[in-house]
């Protein structure tokens, strides 16, 4: 004698299987989200490292127009550059190159300061991610063998409405005749 109730088995197999398949659509959801943070997060670390070299190079630029400024033709020199122009040519390119680089420089500046929003777990990102994409999988394994499951069900329920339907014909038959 069976003391529990078992429980409708279509019913359990449809819950196992939408589940599953929300579960699955929620941890990929969440993994484009931590995916994109990484972007972001690499996003930020380029512009951050490309405004130290611009503030570095305007620095340089700088040192050399003072040198220049001052006639010490021989203090600061930029390798690469000062060999290749006269006192004169190299101030008029240096000048304008400083002004480029600091027009970089600003708009790297607006850049750095939208810092990426909610970086947690990106220290254990990797982890992380074998993790979720771990669950991912038992969640899509869910999903199928809830479908594959509800599947058999419904077909052995469908039969059996078959039969029921095919067995109402034939009784109405026999009343009919009967009459």
């Amino acid at each position: 004698m069976n003391w529990l109730p078992t429980p409708p088995t279509d019913s359990l197999h449809k819950y196992v299987a939408l589940n599953g398949l929300w579960f699955t659509y929620a941890v990929l959801a969440f993994l484009a989200v931590m995916h994109y943070q990484n972007f972001e997060h690499q996003e930020f670390n380029k512009n951050q490292s490309w405004l130290l070299s611009k503030q570095e190079s305007l620095r340089k630029f700088d040192a050399r127009l003072a040198s220049l400024s001052k006639g010490k033709n021989s203090e600061n020199i930029i390798l690469g550059i000062s060999d290749h122009f006269t006192p004169s040519d190299e101030k008029a390119f240096l000048q304008k190159a400083a002004s480029l680089t600091r027009e970089d420089i600003a708009g790297l500046t607006e850049q750095t300061k939208k810092v990426p929003g909610n970086l947690f777990l990106l220290g254990a990102y990797f982890r992380i991610d074998i993790i979720f994409m771990v669950m991912a999988l038992a969640a899509w394994l869910f999903a199928y063998w809830g479908f594959r499951n509800w599947i058999k069900s419904q077909r052995v329920a469908d039969e059996i409405q078959k039969v029921d339907l095919e067995l109402k014909r034939l009784q109405l038959k026999k009343a009919s005749r009967d009459q």
